[in-house]
């Protein structure tokens, strides 16, 4: 009797326990309540588990809103971190181009700087040059000048010694006057002796020595005036010359001032020059400072970005590694099957029945697929196929899905997928794990449910629901 008794405890126990054991192997739904018997020891064990899958439900619950909306915002934030890298290297290549523009800028206006050093000496030294080459022009007008007086002293005494040799030249035709007078004196002296006779003798002796006398005095005229006019003849010569000369030291000074002008005036300007190319040397100077103030900093900004590079890599891959672990946290909470899941199922049960699903119109199935769209916000895609897997209406899609109305989906076959064969075979709703939807890459979860129309299976309908709207069902 004892044996009889605990044996139908046993099969008792298989039987309450078998669909807890059935659930643990497969999706957990933590919605489900497991009926108890009346035995005080199975109620309290049946009661024990829904209690744990009521907590679970509410915790799971908790943890996949809390997932989700980090799930939801880590895309974003891996988009943010994605720019921000993006920008830091290309700020860093930019940087790094303008450090380089600068340090070959500060090397070019360092050549510059060098070059306009050597034009400051140069214009320094021609400034000089100018100078001494004006204070020689000053030498040589004085020394022109002493010359230019020395030349009209020359020429006074040169005219004096002419007006002198003139004079000269009356004396001698004095002289050669007295001489003719003389002589005819003698003539006279003898003719009046050969007159007297012998008395007359002395006489003629005197006469003679007279006009032997006038006879020498007429050849030394002659011979002077000869000289005198060779002498004359040349300081013709020598007045004429010097005159030359007085008016070629004229010139000379003429040019002199000339050229002392234009040296004072190239002076003048080459000296505003100079100043001017020694500001620009001093200024050169201060600007190659500065430049190289500025290349420095700029290369130090070009190691503060790689480092910033650097750590927006870092970031990067932190905040790829926590989307990640989103996908993964999103698809592994996808066993559970929460209080939601169940609402949503109860949503695509209504749906099923509708009279418009039932038609086998298209496009009254296709408009009334449209209204649950726009009446449940969670639903991001809803499509229906017929008995043999084959789509026959549009993926309708919400509009928070971002996507255009596809018609691509029609004559897809679905036969050899789980969401299909399972309600066709069981003739019960399914409900799926969690998957990203290759349609709109959100992350979902695929309700479906068999469409009977007079107790006949027209097709599967199946609804997806994006896991971010899953706590707003």
């Amino acid at each position: 009797m004892r044996f009889k008794n605990k044996s139908i405890k046993e099969a008792d126990f298989s039987k309450y326990i078998e669909p807890v054991n059935k659930m643990l192997h497969g999706t957990w739904d933590l919605s489900r309540e497991f009926s108890a018997p009346d035995d005080r020891i199975m109620s309290k064990i049946i009661s024990l588990f829904n209690s744990v899958f009521s907590k679970l439900n509410t915790h799971i619950t908790s943890i996949l809103k809390s997932v989700v909306m980090l799930a939801a915002n880590a895309p974003k934030l891996l988009h943010i971190a994605g720019t921000f890298r993006t920008k830091c290297e290309a700020q860093e290549r930019n940087v790094a181009g303008i450090s380089k523009a600068g340090v070959n800028m500060a090397n070019r206006i360092e050549k510059v700087t060098e070059s306009i050093n050597t034009l400051t000496e140069t214009a320094n030294s021609i400034e000089s040059d100018v100078h001494s080459a004006m204070e020689l022009g000053d030498k040589s007008l004085k020394q022109i000048t002493d010359i230019k007086k020395i030349v009209t002293e020359l020429v006074d005494v040169i005219r004096v010694l002419d007006e002198n040799a003139n004079s000269i030249g009356s004396v001698i035709e004095f002289i050669n006057d007295v001489s003719d007078e003389s002589n005819l004196l003698s003539l006279n002296a003898r003719i009046e002796a050969a007159r007297s006779g012998e008395h007359g003798k002395g006489f003629g002796v005197i006469a003679g020595e007279i006009g032997q006398l006038a006879k020498q005095t007429k050849d030394a005229t002659i011979d002077i005036n000869s000289k005198l006019s060779i002498l004359q003849e040349k300081v013709n010569d020598t007045v004429m010359a010097v005159e030359r000369v007085a008016q070629n030291v004229e010139t000379g000074e003429s040019v002199i001032n000339s050229s002392n002008t234009s040296l004072a005036e190239v002076y003048e300007k080459f000296s505003v020059f100079s100043e001017n190319i020694r500001n620009i040397n001093s200024e050169t100077d201060s600007q190659n400072r500065d430049v190289k103030a500025v290349t420095n900093e700029i290369i130090s900004i070009e190691e503060a970005l790689k480092e910033q590079s650097a750590e927006s890599k870092t970031i990067f891959d932190i905040v790829e590694s926590i989307n990640k672990i989103c996908d993964h946290i999103i698809v592994d909470t996808g066993i559970f099957h929460l209080s939601n899941h169940k609402k949503a199922k109860q949503v695509a049960e209504k749906i099923a029945s509708l009279p418009d699903i039932l038609s086998g119109s298209r496009t009254r199935q296709e408009n009334a697929m449209t209204q649950a769209v726009n009446d449940y916000p969670f639903i991001e895609l809803i499509y229906l196929t017929d008995a043999k897997g084959i789509q026959v209406t549009r993926n309708i899609y919400s509009q928070k899905a971002d996507k255009e109305t596809n018609a691509a989906g029609i004559d897809k076959n679905w036969s050899g997928v789980e969401w299909f064969s399972v309600p066709k075979n069981t003739g019960e709703p399914y409900i799926s794990r969690v998957y990203r939807s290759s349609a709109t890459q959100n992350f979902c979860f695929t309700v479906s449910l068999p469409v009977i129309n007079n107790s006949k299976l027209t097709g599967i309908l199946g609804i997806d629901i994006n896991v971010a709207d899953i706590l707003n069902i």
